[in-house]
């Protein structure tokens, strides 16, 4: 895990790699060119760069990039039990 690693950094460089193109906050990952492999990959990045475990069907849902980021970032407090998280796929 990369500590001083945020979200946004993460996941952008991952949604980059993966859909081809740089992220804006209301981008859709399959609509910028990403596809089902490439969201594995991307939840796999998340997952070795910070430690957050995200299920497939809560990505997908999410939408767009800054709703994704969102995710990440509930996750992470949920991890480390920071306060004002949510369960990935909580209630909100």
């Amino acid at each position: 895990m990369s500590a001083g690693r945020t979200a946004t950094e993460v996941v952008a460089g991952s949604w980059e790699r993966h859909a081809g193109l740089p992220p804006e906050a209301d981008s859709n990952f399959f609509a910028d060119g990403g596809t089902s492999v490439g969201m594995i990959r991307l939840v796999q990045d998340v997952q070795d760069a910070l430690g957050v475990a995200l299920e497939f069907a809560d990505v997908y849902a999410a939408g767009t990039y800054a709703e994704l980021c969102a995710l990440v970032d509930d996750a992470r407090r949920a991890a480390s039990g920071g306060p004002g998280h949510r369960p990935v796929g909580g209630p909100a």
